[in-house]
C-alpha cells in the first residue's frame, strides 16, 4: 500500500514472490485499452531513486530494486514514461513498480503478488497528490 510520497514503504522480504524469468507488462487505460507492453527482467541491482522509503513499521531505509525493459510497445508515448529507467519494490505482498529516478511526478504500478497474473492499478504521483490513470497486468512469460 501506498503510505506516502516521502515515506513509501517497500521492501523485498526474503519470502516475497519468485520473480525470476521473463514477464509481460501491460498497462492499461481508464478505458481497459492497452497502451504500454514491456517484457522485463526484476534484477536485484539498486537502483538511482528521488523517492524516499521507509519501512512504516521499522523505520527502516529501503532500497528499490532496477527494472531490467528487453523490449517495449507503445501507442501513445507520453501515457507512461517508456523511456524513464523503471525500479520496483516489494513490502508485505504487494509489488510496486515505477520511475522513481527524477524527482516528482512518478507514473507507479501497484497490485498484489498473491494471484497469477498479477493485477493492480497505473496512477501518478507528485506535489499534487496522486491520480488514477489506468490498470496493468503482469504475466510470467518464461
Amino acid at each position: 500500500m501506498l503510505f506516502a510520497a516521502l515515506a513509501l514503504g517497500i521492501s523485498m522480504p526474503s519470502h516475497a514472490q519468485d520473480l525470476s524469468g521473463r514477464w509481460r507488462l501491460e498497462i492499461l487505460n481508464a478505458k481497459r485499452e492497452v497502451v504500454t507492453t514491456f517484457t522485463v527482467r526484476f534484477t536485484r541491482d539498486q537502483a538511482q531513486s528521488c523517492l524516499a522509503l521507509v519501512n512504516p513499521k521499522t523505520r527502516e531505509d529501503l532500497k528499490w530494486r532496477k527494472l531490467k525493459i528487453e523490449a517495449m510497445s507503445t501507442t501513445e508515448s507520453t501515457f507512461y514514461p517508456v523511456t524513464d529507467p523503471l525500479a520496483y519494490g516489494i513490502e508485505e505482498g504487494t509489488l510496486t513498480i515505477g520511475n522513481v529516478e527524477f524527482c516528482d511526478g512518478y507514473a507507479l504500478l501497484e497490485g498484489g503478488l498473491a494471484v497469477q497474473p498479477v493485477h493492480g492499478r497505473y496512477f501518478t504521483l507528485g506535489v499534487a497528490g496522486s491520480v488514477d490513470r489506468g490498470s496493468f497486468k503482469l504475466s510470467k512469460v518464461e
